[in-house]
């Protein structure tokens, strides 16, 4: 009798032991796609950060360049000056 039940636990603990296994293993499995969509999400991520600063950045090029070339187009030293304020004459 307790030969039989030895075989019978052994037989159960076979089956308990395989089925952890496999609860692990997808464990491991859940845990990657988990891993590897969070990587993805970061890259996504990343790239709008970049997109950005790279607009901000065109941003910043196309005023410096809008305000060096009104500065060289007002640049004339010839050009009259510009006519006194009402504020300055009723002064």
């Amino acid at each position: 009798m307790a030969k039989k039940n030895r075989e019978q636990y052994a037989q159960e603990m076979e089956a308990y032991k395989l089925k952890k296994d496999e609860e692990a293993a997808n464990l491991m499995k859940e845990e990657e796609e988990h891993m590897k969509l969070q990587k993805h999400e970061a890259l996504q991520l990343l790239k709008k950060k970049e997109k950005t600063e790279n607009m901000i950045k065109e941003t910043k090029l196309n005023r410096q360049k809008k305000k060096h070339n009104k500065e060289e187009n007002n640049s004339d030293p010839n050009r009259p000056k510009r006519p006194a304020s009402s504020y300055i004459l009723f002064r």
